[in-house]
């Protein structure tokens, strides 16, 4: 069992993985370059914000997309998944923190709905994700 995965995981995987993983980091790194400490937290709310209203729908689409096309490679016996299970993994966990992230600032919905919001989102991400993103985001957005 020692390294299964990474056994699995063929060199071009590898290094598709490692240019999409340096691709966040120097997009993180371009948002994050000449904040000061005292104004971090708020600068970095700005850029979320302005950012958050194209991502969610983005991740949440490719989160589906590429959980599809992973279900049909396993039922197909095709070989090389185990790259697009970890994209799979990250646009989930995406497209569920920036949700909740959306969900927890919003000033138009009550504790409750957050906290409705927020175990949709831990719990049924994909089934919250699709009522949020058609009928809840209007909602807490707008």
């Amino acid at each position: 069992m020692r390294g299964l995965f990474l056994e699995s995981l063929t060199q071009v995987e590898i290094q598709l993985f490692l240019y999409y993983l340096l691709f966040l980091l120097g997009i993180f790194l371009r948002l994050v370059v000449n904040l000061n400490e005292n104004h971090l937290h708020s600068q970095l709310k700005i850029i979320f914000m302005k950012l958050n209203n194209k991502w969610y729908p983005v991740t949440f689409f490719s989160s589906l997309v590429l959980s599809t096309i992973t279900v049909f490679m396993i039922l197909n016996n095709i070989p090389g998944i185990s790259l697009l299970l970890l994209l799979v993994l990250i646009t989930t966990f995406a497209h569920m923190i920036i949700g909740i992230y959306e969900v927890n600032n919003s000033k138009k919905i009550n504790s409750s709905q957050k906290l409705m919001w927020t175990l949709g989102f831990l719990f049924l991400n994909s089934i919250t994700g699709i009522i949020y993103l058609f009928y809840g985001r209007k909602k807490i957005l707008n």
